[in-house]
């Protein structure tokens, strides 16, 4: 089943496709059509949106694939944005974290997790490791801080906060941390 985006969606062709999905890619999919509406197309193996908030993209995953950082998850989620990675710097993001995915030919990065807010965390921390105001190891030791936190039940990671992007910027204004801006370096 491949849906076009010259054919809706709907809520019944989704609940049909996922029946028998794992429990993590279901609630990820409940999640992310609460906050943005039915997703633009389906496959046998992912459910995706387009141009959502900063996000170029997201799609949710029927594969779980187990991840041990910053802690045991299943990475289902996966988000890209605009995002140009200077080439001495790839590493760098690489030794960070191994869900985070460059593709300096067109510009993006992304993150896979099994939450939007790990994924913008990562994005946050990505951009002050790029930006030289954090070393890997201190964004390291801040992503495991965060993500303890989350579990925990703090719902505001790094002063994390629904989208609403700042009119006289394209950062977010939760404490203004970068999603979605290209350095001035790129």
């Amino acid at each position: 089943m491949t849906t076009s985006s010259t054919k809706s969606v709907h809520q019944k062709d989704v609940d049909a496709l996922v029946e028998t999905w794992p429990l993590s890619s279901k609630s990820a999919i409940k999640e992310l059509t609460k906050k943005y509406g039915l997703p633009q197309s389906l496959t046998q193996e992912m459910v995706i949106w387009e141009k959502t908030g900063p996000f170029k993209r997201s799609i949710v995953y029927k594969e779980e694939i187990i991840h041990q950082f910053p802690l045991q998850h299943s990475d289902i989620l996966q988000q890209t944005i605009d995002y140009r990675v200077p080439q001495d710097k790839v590493s760098e993001l690489s030794k960070f974290d191994g869900s985070l995915l460059i593709d300096r030919t067109k510009g993006e990065l992304t993150s896979r997790n099994n939450k939007e807010e790990m994924n913008i965390l990562a994005f946050n921390l990505a951009d002050k490791i790029i930006r030289g105001e954090m070393t890997v190891e201190k964004a390291r030791r801040e992503y495991s801080k965060n993500a303890d936190a989350l579990a925990a039940g703090t719902t505001n990671p790094m002063g994390y906060r629904d989208w609403e992007t700042d009119r006289k910027s394209t950062r977010l204004n939760s404490s203004h941390e970068f999603v979605s801006r290209m350095p001035s370096s790129a």
